[in-house]
C-alpha cells in the first residue's frame, strides 16, 4: 500500500537511501507526516526545478488566452527565423509537442543549454531546429515552458510569478517563495519556482479541493495524452500521470515531486538533491509501495 512508504517498517530508511530530502503527506487536509533529513529542513526553500511547470500548467487555465493561436503571434519581439514555426500553439507548448528539437531527456541529461548560454532565451528558444510538425510529437521541454511563461506575461502583462502569486499562493495560504527569472524579466516558468516542502503540499492540497483552479482545467492537464517517456508515465499538459497508481505528478530534476492521488484526496511531496540519475527516486519509491 502506498502509506508504507511512511508508515511501514524501516520507512525512514528508504528515504534516506533513495536520497529524499523532505517528506510531506496530506490525507483529506490534514498533515499525516513530515520528515526532513537536515534538522532545519522544514524552514528552507526547495528549488523544484521542473515541478515548475506544472504551476505554469495550471496558470494557462486561469488567463484569457486561446489555446489554438500562434504563440509566436503573442511574441512579436521575437525573431522567428522559419515561417513555419508560426503554425506553433500555445497548446502544442502546453503538450510540449511544438516540433523544436530539445533534447533535454537525451543528449542534455536533464539540463537546457539554451536556457543557462543565452542572453536572449526566448530568441535561444525559437532559434532551435524544427525537426518535425508542430502537434506531432511530444519532446519534454523546459523551452517550451519558457516560451509558455511568456506568452502568458505578454497576454496579462503580469509575470508568472505575479500570476502564481495571485492565484495560487496567496489563496492557498504561501507567504515565502523565490521565483527566478531571466534578464529580460520574464520568469523562469520551467524551471525557476522555490518553495517549502511543506507550502508545496499546501499548494497541492488546494489543487485537489479546486480552490485555486476548476476541475475541468485540472483534468484536461491530468489527462494522458503522449507517452514519449513510459518509465516516467504519460504526459498530459504540464503534469505527469500514471493511471495505474491512480497518480498524477508534477516533476522536478534530483527527486522533486508533487504527487496527487486525487480518488483518495493524498498528497505526497517529496523533495532531492540535483543529479539526473536521482530524478525518479520518488516516483519509484511510491510505485514500490504500491506494489508492496
Amino acid at each position: 500500500m502506498i502509506d508504507d512508504l511512511w508508515t511501514g517498517p524501516r520507512w525512514e530508511r528508504r528515504l534516506r537511501t533513495a536520497g529524499v530530502h523532505a517528506l510531506v503527506v496530506v490525507h483529506a487536509g490534514t498533515t499525516e507526516r513530515t520528515w526532513f533529513r537536515r534538522h532545519d529542513g522544514a524552514d528552507r526553500l526547495a528549488k523544484l526545478n521542473s515541478v515548475t511547470k506544472s504551476v505554469t500548467g495550471i496558470l494557462a487555465g486561469l488567463v484569457d488566452v486561446d489555446l489554438s493561436s500562434s504563440a509566436l503571434a503573442h511574441l512579436p519581439h521575437v525573431p522567428v527565423d522559419d515561417e513555419r514555426k508560426r503554425a506553433i500553439t500555445v497548446e502544442h507548448l502546453l503538450g510540449m509537442t511544438s516540433g523544436l528539437e530539445w533534447p533535454e531527456f537525451g543528449a542534455w541529461r536533464g539540463s537546457a543549454p539554451p536556457l543557462t548560454a543565452s542572453k536572449d532565451l526566448l530568441r535561444a528558444v525559437v532559434e532551435r531546429p524544427l525537426v518535425d510538425e508542430p502537434g506531432r510529437t511530444m519532446w519534454y521541454s523546459t523551452g517550451s515552458s519558457h516560451l509558455l511563461g511568456a506568452v502568458l506575461h505578454r497576454r496579462t502583462g503580469r509575470s508568472v510569478e505575479q500570476l502564481a502569486e495571485e492565484h495560487l499562493f496567496r489563496p492557498s495560504g504561501i507567504r515565502r517563495w523565490r521565483f527566478y527569472a531571466d534578464r529580460n524579466g520574464y520568469s523562469h516558468a520551467g524551471n525557476g519556482l522555490c518553495l517549502l516542502p511543506t507550502d508545496l503540499a499546501r499548494l497541492g492540497t488546494a489543487v485537489l479541493r479546486e480552490e485555486v483552479a476548476p476541475l475541468d482545467w485540472l483534468r484536461e492537464c491530468w489527462r494522458p495524452r503522449t507517452r514519449t517517456y513510459p518509465w516516467i508515465g504519460a504526459y498530459g499538459w504540464h503534469w505527469w500521470a500514471d493511471p495505474d497508481l491512480g497518480m498524477v505528478f508534477a516533476l522536478g530534476l534530483g527527486g522533486q515531486l508533487l504527487a496527487l492521488f486525487p480518488d483518495q484526496e493524498l498528497v505526497v511531496v517529496m523533495t532531492g538533491g540535483t543529479s539526473f540519475e536521482g530524478t525518479l527516486d520518488g516516483v519509484e519509491l511510491l510505485r514500490q509501495a504500491y506494489r508492496a
